[in-house]
């Protein structure tokens, strides 16, 4: 009779198995990154629910991306200090990145921002064998920002920045999450402060002050819309400076509310 009972006791179920996830995103919310992935980590490889394997998969994606920023500080205190010698190159032979990927974490080093990005195999992971699950629209707005980060392609163009916005309008009706929703707002945010910029200066040959107004309203219709309903104190002081950078423009076109 002992050996069933000692079964049921250690035997995974849906229920212990969303208890080990919440675990991971307090792990997150304390730092303790190491914890939260084998958290993460433990329901991915075991668990038989597709929507907790692929929930699992995505917090092992957005801890990877905040290590990623964690290791970028790092690096620039250890590799830089060796003065003008250093490259790119040195960035990704980085003795500080190892640990991270012996446990199966991988980076890119993107040399338009000078940052490390997280490269996404989780995300990938969802929607190559997830894809009828609720996290599969998340993994794929997640791809795209992963994939912004990498260069500047549409850096100084338009159309792209268009393009982008029409790609995050349809993520933010199909993503049902809201932690998903605000990262989507707030990337639709930095891409109508883009826009403002391209159209604000009248030395610019794409100045347009209607357009330029039009997207200040835009972007303060999205920003207030993160402090409404998805407010992440996280990512206060992102806003408040998005926020900023609209007023400046709105006194630069001489548009005051």
């Amino acid at each position: 009779m002992l050996v069933p009972f000692l079964f049921l006791v250690i035997a995974p179920t849906e229920e212990n198995e969303a208890k080990v996830l919440e675990k991971a995103r307090v792990a997150i919310l304390t730092r303790d990154y190491g914890k939260a992935l084998r958290y993460a980590e433990q329901v991915f490889k075991t668990s038989k629910n597709n929507e907790l394997k692929a929930e699992a998969l995505f917090v092992w994606g957005k801890i990877a991306e905040t290590i990623a920023s964690n290791l970028t500080d790092r690096a620039w205190q250890e590799v830089e200090p060796r003065g003008a010698s250093y490259r790119d190159d040195d960035f990704m032979q980085w003795s500080g990145l190892r640990p991270y990927e012996d446990i199966g974490l991988k980076f890119d080093w993107s040399n338009f921002g000078q940052n490390y990005i997280y490269d996404g195999a989780s995300y990938r992971e969802i929607i190559r064998s997830i894809t009828k699950t609720k996290w599969a629209c998340a993994a794929s707005f997640k791809l795209l920002k992963l994939e912004k980060r990498k260069g500047a392609e549409w850096e100084g163009a338009i159309q792209p920045a268009k393009e982008d916005i029409k790609k995050l309008e349809r993520f933010l009706r199909e993503c049902p999450q809201p932690e998903v929703k605000s990262e989507i707002l707030l990337e639709l945010a930095k891409d109508y402060v883009y826009l403002i910029s391209c159209h604000e200066y009248r030395a610019s040959p794409d100045f347009d002050k209607e357009k330029a107004v039009l997207y200040i309203q835009k972007a303060e219709e999205v920003l207030k819309r993160i402090k409404n309903e998805y407010l992440n104190f996280d990512d206060l002081k992102e806003i408040n400076f998005l926020l900023d950078s609209v007023k400046r423009s709105r006194e630069l076109l001489g548009d005051g509310e």
